[in-house]
């Protein structure tokens, strides 16, 4: 069954002066399909398959791959959510080095927001302090502000089309972004009254913050496509060019081709009154 949908390549890059990437923004918006798209292509590099990707790609080796994504939690085990995110933080820290890639989801999540939060930073730093690369997940504030601090840290975001009120899955790296928790509950149909009530409800200076990171990247986006048009603009004024110098340059040898046939006729037929002249 063919799906008419569109595919978003994933660009991403590690290097020493950014070595982890913490990557927020809204709900349903790409961030976990990132998490599962490095990983995976990760694992089938390592185990000697094809990569579906660029051929100027470059890739790395890692000892291990160390993973935190979904919900483990278990009533066999007697673990929640959080507990189980508390044991995966465990077993990373005991793993993690310079050969070794991390990937984690909904850093920090399952429990109390601020006092996750405090986890979630101090597991941060131990990250970052064993030089390892990967990528983490979040919608906490006070991570994405610790990240744009850390050295070798930096944030990313998932683009939103404020306009049409869905995800661009576009992933762009240098700055945080909104959550849009409001703007995701208006588009699956949440009632706008009590979305207006719940703005009402929430802390006003988280919700400022949420609004300034949402304002950036709208304008952010705007001047990356006003770029991109720019660009594009060019290459057509280029490629304009290009046609033009070659159809001046073949008008010009068409040119000088035509003169020197005249030349020539012009020649031959002064040439050939002569002749009638010595014959007559």
């Amino acid at each position: 069954r063919i799906i008419n949908k569109t595919t978003v390549p994933l660009n991403i890059e590690f290097n020493e002066n950014g070595r982890l990437i913490v990557i927020s923004g809204p709900n349903a918006g790409g961030k976990s399909v990132i998490l599962k798209t490095i990983g995976l292509l990760q694992v089938m590099l390592q185990s000697g398959l094809l990569l579906p990707v660029s051929e100027n790609s470059e890739f790395t080796f890692f000892n291990k791959i160390l993973i935190d994504i979904g919900d483990t939690q278990s009533i066999e085990h007697e673990l929640s959510t959080y507990s189980s995110k508390l044991k995966n933080m465990i077993s990373i820290l005991q793993d993690i080095n310079e050969s070794t890639l991390v990937l984690m989801d909904e850093f920090g999540s399952g429990t109390d927001p601020e006092l996750g939060g405090a986890i979630a930073e101090v597991m941060l730093e131990e990250i970052v302090a064993s030089k390892t690369f990967g990528v983490i997940t979040t919608h906490f504030s006070n991570v994405k502000l610790l990240a744009s601090k850390l050295p070798g840290v930096l944030n990313g975001s998932m683009l939103f089309d404020l306009d049409l009120l869905q995800p661009k899955y576009i992933l762009s790296v240098g700055e945080p972004g909104s959550s849009y928790t409001f703007e995701v509950a208006e588009k699956v149909g949440f009632p706008i009254h009590l979305i207006n009530r719940a703005k009402q409800k929430a802390d006003k200076e988280k919700l400022n913050y949420n609004f300034l990171l949402a304002d950036i990247q709208q304008q952010k986006s705007k001047l990356n496509e006003a770029i991109e048009k720019n660009e594009h603009q060019e290459f057509m004024r280029k490629i304009s060019k290009e046609k033009y110098d070659v159809l001046f340059n073949n008008w010009l040898d068409k040119t000088e081709r035509e003169r020197e046939r005249k030349i020539e006729l012009s020649r031959l037929a002064d040439f050939g009154m002569r002749y009638l002249r010595l014959m007559n």
